[in-house]
């Protein structure tokens, strides 16, 4: 099972929650899934198809530092800005600066890892995500994510954003693929064609 089918699961298990974003930054890190319920609570997910790549997730110290600091009312969030200076390697961490935030203002209200079944064991999951196990179409809650937070924070902007450069995006990519395809089509194809363009672009 690859990452794209397992996400395919965990979307349809999500089906009745709003905006669901693949591989999209919501926070400060990149969100394999991300969605928001009917009562406007937000749900992350993290997939895993191996266990070497769950286990290096825990390397993202600052992501995971909010995480399991998510019940104090202010947390250190690490940041390393550089890696390198010049030709000059900085060790890892040389270089952090310190900022007190949130955490609810950081984080999704509610986190998951996703994984073919029985490749993460239960015990080996944090105490601040839930765990999904998917075999084929079926997803099940093998540990139920806690609640981090219960605050509604507002994404419509950051919402709008996304989905206006994405739709732009999926124009320009039909424009390229009516290109590529034109000199294969009929004339009814390409009258077919040039109708639906016309449809959705309004240039």
């Amino acid at each position: 099972m690859n990452a794209k089918e397992v996400l395919r699961s965990v979307k349809r298990h999500f089906g009745n929650y709003d905006y669901p974003l693949f591989n999209c930054y919501m926070y400060a890190w990149e969100c394999d899934f991300w969605a928001l319920s009917t009562s406007k609570y937000s749900v992350e997910v993290e997939v895993k198809i191996s266990r070497a790549d769950f286990f290096k997730d825990f390397k993202k110290t600052s992501k995971h530092e909010m995480f399991a600091a998510h019940k104090q009312e202010h947390a250190i969030y690490y940041k390393q800005p550089y890696r390198q200076y010049g030709d000059r390697p900085i060790k890892e961490g040389a270089y952090s600066s310190l900022e007190y935030c949130k955490p609810a203002n950081h984080l999704p209200n509610k986190f998951f890892y996703a994984c073919p079944e029985g490749l993460i064991k239960v015990h080996e999951v944090p105490i601040y995500a839930g765990l999904l196990y998917i075999a084929g179409n079926d997803v099940r809650v093998v540990k139920p994510a806690p609640f981090l937070h219960k605050l509604n924070n507002d994404k419509t902007s950051i919402l709008l954003d996304k989905y206006y450069h994405r739709g732009n995006n999926l124009i320009s990519r039909l424009f390229q693929l009516k290109y590529e395809l034109i000199s294969h089509l009929s004339e009814e194809g390409k009258e077919i064609m040039n109708n639906f363009l016309k449809s959705i672009h309004f240039d």
